[in-house]
C-alpha cells in the first residue's frame, strides 16, 4: 500500500539544493523547498490583486472580442475589406483571451 501523505509531499513540493558558504569557509548543501501555491503564499498582498486583474482583462477581453464579432456578423455595413483585419484581430485575441491568460493564471498560482 501507498502512503498518501508521502504522495501529497511529493505532489504539492519539488526539492532543490542550494549551496552556502559556513563559518568554516566550505559549501554546505542545503535543501529548498518549494511549494506548489508559492507565490500566493509567500506574497499574498502582491498575488491576489495580481490574479485578480489577470481574471478580470481576461473577462473584459473576452466579452469586448465577442460583441465585435457579434456586430460585424449582424451588421452588413461592417462587412467590408477594413473589417476583414479588425475580426482577424478579434479573433486571434479571443483565443488569447480564452485560452492564455487562463493558463498564465493558473501558471501564477501553481507557480509552473
Amino acid at each position: 500500500m501507498t502512503n498518501t501523505s508521502s504522495w501529497d509531499s511529493v505532489l504539492n513540493k519539488s526539492v532543490e539544493t542550494q549551496e552556502t558558504f559556513n563559518k568554516n569557509g566550505s559549501f554546505d548543501s542545503q535543501p529548498l523547498f518549494y511549494e506548489r501555491f508559492g507565490f500566493v503564499s509567500s506574497r499574498p498582498e502582491l498575488a491576489i490583486p495580481t490574479v485578480v486583474v489577470l481574471i478580470l482583462a481576461s473577462a473584459v477581453g473576452t466579452f469586448g472580442n465577442v460583441l465585435i464579432l457579434f456586430a460585424v456578423a449582424t451588421k452588413k455595413m461592417l462587412r467590408n475589406v477594413e473589417s476583414i483585419f479588425i475580426v482577424n484581430l478579434a479573433m486571434s485575441d479571443l483565443f488569447v483571451t480564452t485560452v492564455g491568460q487562463p493558463m498564465s493564471i493558473l501558471g501564477r498560482l501553481t507557480c509552473d
